[in-house]
């Protein structure tokens, strides 16, 4: 007999919301407004995924990442500027009137991402969704950001939710690894992926 699906459990940047530019600036003024030579693009692009301090670590010269006082100040700067951009990201097609519909439906919803809190927050109350997750669960929350599965089993357990009654959607390989770590259902969202767009899950969901 299947399952019964509990809950689904989004990613947020890439799934819920079209951010990739606003991340690309966001890191590009992190460094400038540190002091320091802004990376490329594709660098920063290649990371997404990974958490704010691991990509500002990774993006360092060789000789200055283990330079705590400015890895610190580049931490407390980005988290600053991702306020400041959150207003121009908008949300996926369909990511609205998905989270609606499992809502109706009586399927609970949740976030696991490795953004920190404040710009989630103020990017769902943008979206109009804010008050349709049970729970979020972002940077700062858990010890070890994605591709570690700890965010998935706090999930899961303040979703009163065992992993075979959850649908986890993400968009990069640090969620594929994340979800098959947490023993969920994951689904890759993307062209080319498990699924194109958020609305296929209503027939997932369902079936």
């Amino acid at each position: 007999m299947k399952t019964k699906v509990k809950a689904v459990i989004f990613d947020f940047d890439g799934v819920l919301a079209d951010s990739m530019e606003s991340i690309i600036r966001m890191f590009k003024r992190t460094f400038t407004e540190s002091g320091q030579a802004a990376p490329s693009a594709p660098a920063i692009t290649a990371l997404i995924g990974h958490t704010t301090l691991e990509i500002i670590v990774t993006l360092l010269p060789a000789g200055k990442k283990d330079d705590k006082e400015l890895v610190e100040r580049m931490r407390v700067n980005a988290r600053r500027i991702a306020m400041e951009e959150i207003e121009s990201v908008k949300a996926h097609r369909g990511a609205v009137e998905t989270v609606k519909w499992l809502r109706e439906k009586g399927i609970k919803t949740a976030i696991v991402t490795n953004r920190g809190r404040k710009s989630t927050e103020k990017a769902l109350e943008n979206f109009g969704i804010q008050n349709d997750f049970d729970i979020i669960i972002a940077s700062g929350d858990v010890g070890k950001g994605k591709p570690d599965p700890e965010g998935i089993f706090m999930a899961l357990g303040k979703l009163d939710a065992r992993p075979e009654e959850v649908i986890y959607v993400g968009d990069m390989s640090v969620d594929a690894k994340a979800g098959a770590a947490a023993g969920v259902k994951t689904l890759i969202v993307g062209k080319g992926k498990d699924i194109e767009s958020l609305l296929e899950l209503e027939k997932i969901a369902v079936s």
